[in-house]
C-alpha cells in the first residue's frame, strides 16, 4: 500500500488534532455564550450548590438563634407578659456573668409550674389567730391526711393527664402546631415523628414549632443580602417572601424554608426551597420536661433534683437535671423561684449541647394528719412530722387556745429538717385546747392543721 504505516499514523494524528480543534472551539463558544448569560451559569450543578451553601449558612445561624433563644425563656419565642388566661408563669430572671456581674438583661421565663391558691382543700385561719403565723398563705392547699396516704391520694390526680396537681399549675408551651408538619396527615409519615395531642396548641398560645418556623424564616431573609449573591454568580438577584416549617422527630429536628430568589439576566432561575437537618432531639426533651413539671405538680416525694427520681420518670434518656435556687437580687427581690435546667449531651446546638430551662415556684410543705389527742400525764413535747416537696428546711409554730374562753397563746417555734420537736412549757395549764399547728417554708408557704390538744397534769405525790 502507498505511503505505508507511517502514513497511516500520520492521517490518525491530523484527524485526531482536527477533533481536538473542534472540542476547543465549542467549549470556548459556551464560555462566552455563559459570561453573556448568567442566568445560564446559574444553572449549572457548582453555582446551585454555592447558593445553597450560603444560604444555608443563614439557616444555621438563624436555627441557632432562635432555638436558644426559645429554649432560655421556657419554650417561648415572643412572652405575652400578665396573660392571667392561660397557664404559665411570667417572671424576669437575670443571670450571672463572669466575675460574679448579675447582667442588667433579664430573660423572661413564660413557663414552668406557678403556685396557686385556689385550692378548696381548707378554709382559711381563724381572724385570731396570730398575723405572724397565719400570714399570706389562705387558702391552704392540703386536706387533714396523713403522709402515709398521700401517695395513694395523689395517684388519684393522674387520671386526668393535664390536671393541674395541689402543688401548683404547670404548663409548657404547646410543641406542635396541629396543622403543621407533625400533624396527622403531614407529609412525614411516621407515628414517633407525632405530637402527644396534649402538648397541641391551648389557651391561644403559639406552639413552638410555629414560632420557630416564622422566626427562622424572618432571620433567614435578614441575613440574606442580594448584593453579595450578585457579587458570587454575577447576576441581578430579587429575594421574595419568606416561610419556614420545622419538623420535630425523636432524633432530630428538620428545617425548611421557602425563600424565593428569582436570578435576572438573559432569561430567569428561581431557587427557593432549603433543607437543613439538625442532630436537636427536642420532641424527646420536651416529652421529658413536660412529665418533669407534672410529677412537680402532683407528688409531694418528687425532687427535681434527685436523680433518682427522676430517671425512673417516663420519657428519660440520658437528660441531666440541675435546680437552682433564684437569688433576690436576680429576680427583683423574689425568693421563691427556682430555675430548672434540662441539657440532652446527644444534641447539639452549635458548640453547645441542647438546653430547655423553666422557673418552678417554690411549693408548699405539707403537714401530716393530727387527729384530736390527749398527751400523758406530765409529757409535754408535740412531735411535727412534714414534708417538703422541695427540701426545704421547715419552722414550726404551735398556738393554744383554751376552748371556748380565753386568748390563744403562741408556743415558741422551731426550725429544722422534720420531723421537729416542740416542748410546751411546764407552766401550761391543764385543760383541752384548740391547738393550730402549722408548718412555713422559706419562702412564706404554709400547711397548717387545728385540732383539740389535751394536757394532763401527774396526779398528786406521784
Amino acid at each position: 500500500m502507498r505511503g505505508g504505516p507511517r502514513a497511516q499514523v500520520t492521517a490518525f494524528f491530523l484527524v485526531g488534532l482536527a477533533v481536538l480543534l473542534v472540542l476547543l472551539l465549542v467549549f470556548l463558544l459556551r464560555n462566552a455564550l455563559l459570561a453573556r448569560n448568567p442566568v445560564a451559569r446559574i444553572g449549572e450543578a457548582h453555582d446551585v450548590q454555592a447558593i445553597r451553601e450560603y444560604v444555608g449558612g443563614c439557616i444555621d445561624l438563624a436555627t441557632e438563634d432562635a432555638v436558644t433563644t426559645a429554649m432560655r425563656q421556657g419554650g417561648e419565642l415572643s412572652p405575652a407578659q400578665g396573660d392571667a388566661a392561660r397557664p404559665g408563669l411570667d417572671a424576669e430572671v437575670r443571670p450571672t456573668l463572669a466575675q460574679g456581674v448579675v447582667s442588667p438583661v433579664g430573660i423572661n421565663v413564660s413557663f414552668g409550674l406557678v403556685a396557686t391558691r385556689d385550692w378548696p382543700f381548707r378554709p382559711p385561719l381563724p381572724g385570731s389567730y396570730p398575723a405572724s403565723v397565719r400570714g399570706t398563705q389562705d387558702p391552704y392547699p392540703f386536706p387533714d391526711i396523713a403522709l402515709t396516704t398521700l401517695a395513694a391520694r395523689i395517684a388519684a390526680y393522674w387520671s386526668a393527664p393535664l390536671a393541674d396537681g395541689p402543688f401548683g399549675q404547670y404548663a409548657l408551651p404547646p410543641l406542635c402546631d396541629p396543622l403543621g408538619p407533625n400533624s396527622l396527615n403531614a407529609s412525614v409519615n411516621r407515628a414517633d415523628a407525632r405530637c402527644p395531642s396534649y402538648l397541641f396548641p391551648l389557651h391561644d398560645v403559639k406552639s413552638l414549632q410555629e414560632g420557630l418556623g416564622a422566626a427562622i424564616a424572618a432571620a433567614t431573609k435578614r441575613c440574606v443580602v442580594p448584593a453579595r449573591l450578585e457579587e458570587l454568580l454575577g447576576s441581578r438577584v430579587a429575594v421574595g417572601a419568606a416561610a419556614g416549617n420545622v419538623t420535630f422527630t425523636p432524633t432530630e429536628s428538620i428545617v425548611d424554608v421557602t425563600l424565593p430568589l428569582t436570578f435576572s439576566g438573559e432569561g430567569t432561575y428561581e431557587a427557593h426551597e432549603f433543607t437543613r437537618r439538625y442532630p436537636l432531639r427536642i420532641l424527646p426533651l420536651w416529652n421529658f420536661a413536660f412529665n418533669l413539671l407534672k410529677n412537680a405538680s402532683k407528688d409531694a416525694a418528687f425532687r427535681l433534683n434527685d436523680s433518682a427520681d427522676y430517671e425512673r420518670m417516663r420519657g428519660y434518656d440520658r437528660f441531666g437535671v440541675s435546680v437552682q435556687r433564684v437569688p433576690a437580687a436576680q429576680a427583683d427581690g423574689r425568693t421563691d423561684l427556682f430555675l430548672v435546667l434540662i441539657t440532652d449531651p446527644t444534641s447539639r446546638l452549635g458548640n453547645d449541647a441542647l438546653f430547655l430551662q423553666f422557673l418552678v415556684q417554690d411549693r408548699a410543705p405539707v403537714l401530716d394528719a393530727y387527729p384530736d389527742m390527749t398527751l400523758p400525764p406530765g409529757q409535754r413535747v408535740l412531735t411535727v412530722d412534714a414534708t417538703d416537696p422541695d427540701g426545704d428546711p421547715l419552722e414550726a409554730t404551735l398556738a393554744l387556745s383554751p376552748q371556748g374562753q380565753g386568748a390563744m397563746r403562741e408556743i415558741p417555734s422551731v426550725s429544722g429538717q422534720p420531723p421537729l420537736t416542740i416542748t410546751i412549757p411546764a407552766g401550761q395549764a391543764d385543760g383541752p385546747y384548740t391547738a393550730n399547728l402549722s408548718v412555713t417554708d422559706p419562702a412564706g408557704r404554709s400547711d397548717w392543721q387545728a385540732f383539740t390538744l389535751t394536757l394532763l397534769s401527774p396526779p398528786p405525790g406521784s
